[in-house]
């Protein structure tokens, strides 16, 4: 699996789209380091996902019993507020009818990438 620029990532969307190629996709928040795969493609050691049921994640195991550490560090909510205003306005000028305000949130947890992967099948009945 190796990762894309933007336009890298763009083109080889648009490759597989044009040829009714089934592909999963991941995109960092800063559009830098993209993933375009075919499902089959994607290395369960790096990345697992769960779409509708399609996934590569088998076997996850269950946290059970476990205290859990989860702080999270929210934008303030003066900063949210501008952008979401913005997105508002946006919206009644009719440039938009789908929009998506997302943030970077700092997350502090003792628990691994996988074990928050396996809580959120646990929790939406997947796992």
């Amino acid at each position: 699996m190796d990762f894309l620029d933007r336009e890298g990532a763009i083109q080889k969307i648009n490759r597989y789209g044009e040829a009714s190629i089934p592909f999963f996709f991941m995109v960092d928040y800063l559009q830098g380091q993209n993933l375009v795969c075919r499902p089959q493609e994607v290395d369960p050691e790096g990345v697992l996902y769960d779409i509708n049921g399609c996934t590569n994640a088998g076997n996850t195991g269950e946290i059970v019993g476990q205290e859990i550490d989860w702080q999270v560090y929210p934008e303030n909510k003066i900063v949210y507020g501008k952008r979401f205003r913005k997105v508002q306005e946006h919206i009644r000028r009719g440039n938009s009818y789908l929009v998506n305000l997302t943030c970077k949130t700092p997350v502090q947890t003792d628990l691994t990438l996988k074990d928050v992967f396996t809580a959120r099948l646990l929790l939406t009945g997947y796992g």
